[in-house]
């Protein structure tokens, strides 16, 4: 199950502008914690803390899309969901406009054993909600729940 279609192009758009990116990573009312997180992302990149890996070329977002496009749409990979044997956690915001709660709600009831959690937030959950997120992950890898 995917987002609504505007989402989706938005997503595949290969330079998105900073308000389409804030709009689809952070819920309403939310885009200044993103425009802060964004500002701290360049500040770390131009002083080589972390790789300036921002600048994608048109043609790999392209080409990324089309590769996603039939995997996306293949009911082959929901099939497939049932064999995952590993620890799972599957979560997702609760306001993401790509990829809808629901969607994760979906895999994590078809893979045996999967953990579903929702976080508040939309598409960029895991740094609004860093801390639980990580408390999340960290119980699942220590077989917690």
């Amino acid at each position: 199950m995917l987002g609504t279609r505007h989402f989706q192009e938005v997503d595949s758009e290969p330079d998105p502008s900073e308000g389409q990116i804030l709009r689809e990573l952070y819920p309403r009312g939310r885009t200044a914690e993103g425009r802060r997180f964004l500002h701290r992302l360049e500040n770390a990149s131009q002083s080589g803390e972390i790789p300036n890996d921002f600048q994608v070329a048109a043609a790999n977002t392209e080409r990324q899309v089309a590769a996603e496009d039939p995997w996306l749409r293949s009911n082959r990979n929901w099939r497939r969901l049932a064999g995952i044997t590993a620890p799972t956690l599957a979560c997702g915001g609760a306001r993401d406009p790509v990829v809808p709660a629901l969607n994760l709600r979906r895999i994590a009831s078809r893979i045996p054993g999967a953990r579903f959690q929702r976080f508040a937030g939309a598409h960029a959950f895991l740094f609004q909600q860093h801390g639980r997120f990580a408390r999340a992950v960290d119980g699942l890898l220590r077989g917690g729940g």
